[in-house]
């Protein structure tokens, strides 16, 4: 029984070394390619002569997380400095906890479809 028990150990070692050779190896070299042709650029576009004269509509984006209240004070201050650096977005934080999303799954699919 010593001796199997031996053999299977020493089997099993063998096997993760290899694999751990294997996945350390260098990776294969490619085979060279052609030299891009070289073309000329596209000819420069004109600015355009008008201003857009509505403003682009808000944009609401629904962060939803799993983080701490430490952390999630941290992301305010990031979402502040987001939202004054991008005055057409809106950033709504939503905090989960790990056991609504492993018991409330199928309430999460749901809400990603609808994107509600």
């Amino acid at each position: 029984m010593k001796t199997k028990y031996f053999a299977l150990t020493l089997v099993s070692l063998m096997v993760i070394f290899a694999v751990l050779l294997t996945a350390c190896g260098p990776a294969a070299t490619p085979a060279p390619t052609q030299a891009p042709v070289v073309t000329e650029p596209p000819a420069a576009t004109e600015a355009p002569t008008t201003a857009p004269t509505e403003a682009p509509e808000p944009v609401t984006i629904k962060y939803w997380h799993t983080h701490s209240d430490a952390e999630a004070a941290q992301l305010d201050k990031v979402i502040a400095a987001f939202e004054a650096a991008n005055p057409g977005i809106k950033v709504e934080m939503f905090q989960m906890l790990c056991a609504w999303i492993l018991f409330g799954f199928p309430n999460l699919l749901t809400k990603a479809r609808s994107c509600n």
